[in-house]
């Protein structure tokens, strides 16, 4: 199944963690006074920057209990925390299954195998495709995980866990059999913690400041997993985006049957 229309992040307020994401706001030491490394995704002003890369992701439904109480998290995080964490946009809340070829790492394992590290992004990602196109993956539909209340660190971000032993088995196997099709071999194949972005630092906070955003994020998880005991999630995408706010999805992973 393919999708002609480009999805952009910034154009619905109403789903990729991106795959590449800046180094997450984890501690509240870490928001003190030392700059915060972008990587060249968003200025010192929070202004998003072009990032062309692609990514497997499951977009959180709109229509959810889920989508709807993000939504009260945007606007907590826009009203009162601007100055100092981008907002993402709601339409891009999404769930990464696995982050695919990145151009501005372009180490062995972040490369597919058998391309040369010089091959223009737009040929890496049809070489993807074609390789996604031609096998079928295990993935349960939908997809149920939960938040995980209990994990403290990467502040901008709701941690998430499969909902069960045997939903985790069944994702961090298909995160094998993705690398296997692609030839992306990342290394944290049975360590990748999956989560939501709610939003992207871009300026360390003062201490009196950090103290809030941290006490708040903890509130923001607790709240979203007493609304939603499971959340569940669509099939995978895979998808190409142009920054940390816009994807285009261009195939849903086929799946057995």
């Amino acid at each position: 199944m393919t999708h002609p229309k480009s999805i952009k992040r910034r154009t619905m307020i109403s789903t990729l963690g991106a795959a590449c994401s800046v180094p997450l706001l984890s501690t509240y030491s870490h928001a003190k006074s030392s700059p915060i490394n972008t990587e060249g995704k968003f200025s010192n002003t929070g202004n998003v920057l072009p990032w062309v890369g692609d990514t497997i992701i499951c977009p959180l439904p709109f229509n959810s209990p889920a989508f709807q109480e993000m939504l009260n998290i945007n606007a907590e995080v826009t009203r009162d925390f601007r100055d100092y964490v981008a907002a993402t946009p709601p339409s891009s809340y999404h769930m990464t299954i696995y982050g695919c070829a990145d151009p501005q790492r372009r180490a062995a394992h972040l490369w597919p195998t058998g391309t040369s590290l010089d091959t223009p992004m737009t040929e890496i990602t049809q070489t993807l495709l074609d390789r996604l196109r031609t096998q079928r993956f295990t993935y349960p539909t939908p997809i149920r995980m939960r938040v995980d209340t209990a994990e403290t660190k990467g502040l901008t971000i709701i941690p998430l866990l499969p909902a069960d032993p045997a939903e985790r088995a069944t994702l961090y196997q298909l995160r094998h059999d993705i690398a296997r099709a692609t030839g992306l071999m990342t290394p944290n194949l049975d360590t990748f913690r999956f989560h939501i972005t709610f939003g992207y630092a871009f300026r360390p906070m003062p201490d009196d400041v950090a103290q809030t955003f941290q006490a708040a994020c903890q509130q923001w998880r607790n709240r979203l997993a007493a609304r939603c005991a499971y959340i569940d999630l669509p099939a995978p995408l895979y998808c190409r985006f142009t920054d940390m706010f816009a994807f285009e999805p261009l195939l849903t992973l086929p799946r057995k049957i």
